[in-house]
């Protein structure tokens, strides 16, 4: 519905769109198209596959859209790159046994599925900004989205280190000082607005940086989680009265025919009472199935079941790194 809100309203501000839409229908012969696959036909994509011009107005509401996704898109590339260290940072301390080896893997796996998925939404936005840079004739945009490779979202345990120069000779020495940053944590947005402008790209600026970064990484990943696992708790305790109330169900079921048993029908005393009685029967057999294969589901509901004062007052990871850090800086980090 809302990409069929999306067609008419652009055919008012777009009128070329419908002949453009028109023939796409008549190319897929009535084959029913999913949702992902529909061309949404924004101004850069005017511009460069059909030759149309926009309305300059349109194409800077597309710019303002591009924008605002690439800054989303980066900003989670830098989550799951922190994601990412902590769990391989982890993994080498902690991860020992296949257990705790195969959820370590599991959450690397998805970590990086979830970066490579940011990462390409990253580069198409880039490619539709690349589209509208002559129409609207925008300069040094490419200092703050850059073309995203995969060198520059490794992990910071990856992160290559910068060769030290002799003030003298101008000649690398086999020594390495701090690791290199990636231009991603140097671009707008890869701190917070308050984030003093005199900092510069140093070691300590970077042993700072990381400390924050990782604080605030893991508060939004245990946020995440603890809001998973409150939905998660709010579906069993659904299921479990839902299996409360058919149980009920089956009590009410069993009265209701035994009662009917007991009265009589002329002519057909005998055959409605065994009738009845043969319904009680099923529903009895029925409820005593359900209680039986259900017997263990109040020991299961009870495993890892956390009181409500006892998860509030959980610590959350990385407040105490961010505390230790707030106090280091000063004013204008907190």
């Amino acid at each position: 519905r809302e990409i069929d809100s999306w067609k008419e309203v652009q055919q008012v501000y777009m009128p070329a769109t419908r002949s453009i839409r028109d023939e796409q229908d008549c190319t897929v012969g009535g084959e029913c198209m999913v949702a992902w696959n529909i061309e949404l036909l924004l101004p850069s994509a005017l511009l460069t596959d059909h030759k149309i011009i926009c309305d300059k107005r349109l194409l800077h509401y597309e710019w303002e859209l591009q924008c605002a996704q690439a800054s989303e898109a980066l900003g989670i590339v830098r989550r799951k790159i922190i994601l990412e260290t902590y769990a391989i940072n982890h993994k080498g301390v902690y991860g020992h046994g296949q257990k705790i080896g195969t959820a370590s893997n599991q959450l690397l796996a998805h970590c990086r599925v979830d970066k490579a998925w940011s990462m390409a939404t990253y580069n198409r936005v880039c490619e539709a900004l690349q589209r509208l840079v002559g129409p609207l004739e925008m300069r040094d945009w490419q200092s703050t989205y850059r073309v995203l490779r995969v060198e520059d979202a490794v992990s910071m345990s990856g992160l290559k280190p910068r060769k030290k120069r002799d003030a003298s000779s101008k000649e690398t020495s086999g020594e390495s000082t701090a690791p290199q940053l990636s231009w991603i944590w140097l671009t707008p947005g890869a701190l917070d607005s308050n984030t003093p402008e005199g900092l510069q790209d140093g070691e300590f600026f970077e042993q700072i940086w990381q400390s924050l970064t990782f604080a605030i990484a893991l508060r939004i990943e245990w946020c995440k989680l603890r809001a998973r696992m409150q939905r998660w708790d709010e579906e069993c305790c659904l299921l479990h009265e839902e299996m409360q109330r058919v149980l009920r169900s089956h009590e009410y079921n069993i009265g209701l025919w035994c009662n009917r048993s007991q009265h009589a029908i002329p002519g057909a005393a005998n055959g409605a009472r065994a009738y009845a009685l043969r319904q009680a029967s099923i529903r009895q057999w029925m409820k005593t199935y359900c209680e039986r294969i259900w017997s263990s589901v109040e020991e299961w509901l009870q495993i890892g079941n956390v009181d409500d004062d006892e998860s509030d007052d959980a610590e959350v990871p990385g407040m105490e790194s961010h505390s230790h850090v707030t106090t280091v800086l000063g004013n204008g980090w907190e």
